[in-house]
């Protein structure tokens, strides 16, 4: 127990600022996808493409080259089908996204009155 607290310790004694900033960023992103994304199909589909990758690592450690190529080959259709069957979610999250008070500061179109 001892040497996991030194190991936990010398880990966060090597980070610096933009370390934080860098994990409070992807946190606040999975975040905000994950409430898009409840109670959707996509979750759904998500669970089944962990399940698939899952399998691959699995199967690598295992050395089962032949099962590996064939869940290998399946999680990339599987990310293919997942664009495909749920374009109307992604692009509900791409309209919100560009509706939100933070981004649309940034792209805020500019009307030019005659």
């Amino acid at each position: 127990m001892k040497e996991y607290l030194e190991s936990v310790m010398f880990t966060f004694q090597g980070m610096r600022w933009n370390d934080i900033v860098d994990i409070l960023f992807v946190a606040f992103v999975l975040y905000h996808l994950f409430l898009l994304l409840h109670e959707t199909r996509a979750i759904q589909m998500l669970k089944g493409l962990a399940i698939i990758l899952f399998f691959v690592v699995l199967s690598r450690l295992l050395d089962l080259h032949a099962m590996s190529w064939i869940l290998t080959g399946l999680s990339a259709m599987w990310i293919i089908a997942f664009i495909i069957v749920f374009q109307p979610e992604l692009r509900r999250v791409l309209v919100e996204l560009g509706q939100n008070r933070i981004f649309g500061v940034l792209f805020k179109e500019h009307v030019q009155l005659y």
